[in-house]
Order: C-alpha cells, then structure tokens, then sequence
C-alpha cells in the first residue's frame, strides 16, 4: 500500500504540472510581447537580403545595358573601319594608276606636252660647274685685321 501511495502521490505532483492552471510561458513567435509591436526575426533578416539581391540584379542589368552598348559601338566601328579600308584601296589603285607611265604619257599628250628634243641632266650639270673662287681672307669673319 505504501508503494500505492508513492504512485498517486507522484501522479498527482506530476498532474499539477501539467493542468490548465499552471501554463508555462510559450515563446512568442510573432515577436509580440506585452502589446508592443516588435518586427519579426524573420522580416529583420529577410528584408536586407531582399534589399541586397535587388541591388545586385540592377546593377547585373546596368552592365548587362552596358554590354550591348559596347558592342553596338563596336560592330559600328568595325563597319567604319572596313569602309575605311575598302577606301584607301581605292585610293591607293587610283594613285599608281596615276603614277603609271604610260598614263602619264597618255595625259601629256591630251593636255599638248611633246617630247622634249634634248634633255638635260641636272646632277650632271651640278658635277661639271666649276668651283668657287676662294675667298679673301679680309673677307673672311673670322680673319685677324692687319692693322694696329
């Protein structure tokens, strides 16, 4: 009988714990306490991270803008460059088709060139003069005057 005892005693002890009187204190899982408003841990952590991923996706945008910029100029440069090249091709044909003799000749003829009955050489003509006479030394700018 006495182990009958311990046992409704213990029962009892352990109904008083749990009886609707005795009510432990349940976490607040809101982050309301006593009537005051608190934000939530969840929207504390939630709203940086949200604010962070939207920074970072506008500014992956904004290169991504950036990007295609680069590459319009880009493919405009090259278009630019090439008409460039095809011009200087041009050019550069027209220029030795002008250089060309037989064009030349062509053109002297048109515009009333003849042929020259002799022909002189300059470089020849600058072999063959004959040297300067020598200065005098009076005349010279560096000559010591004779005179006292």
């Amino acid at each position: 009988m006495n182990q009958a005892k311990l046992k409704g005693s213990t029962h009892l002890r352990l109904s008083a714990l749990w009886s609707p009187q005795t009510k432990l204190p349940k976490p607040d899982r809101l982050g309301l306490k006593s009537g005051q408003q608190r934000v939530p841990l969840r929207a504390r952590v939630l709203l940086p991270v949200l604010l962070t991923a939207l920074l970072v996706s506008l500014g992956v945008a904004s290169l991504r803008i950036d990007l295609l910029r680069v590459r319009y100029a880009l493919a405009a440069a090259t278009l630019e460059e090439q008409r460039l090249l095809d011009e200087s091709r041009a050019l550069t044909a027209q220029m030795r088709r002008l250089r060309d003799p037989y064009h030349l000749a062509l053109q002297a003829r048109e515009l009333g060139f003849v042929r020259p009955a002799r022909l002189i050489d300059l470089r020849d003509a600058e072999r063959n003069r004959p040297p300067a006479p020598e200065r005098v030394a009076a005349h010279r700018p560096r000559a010591v005057s004779s005179l006292p």
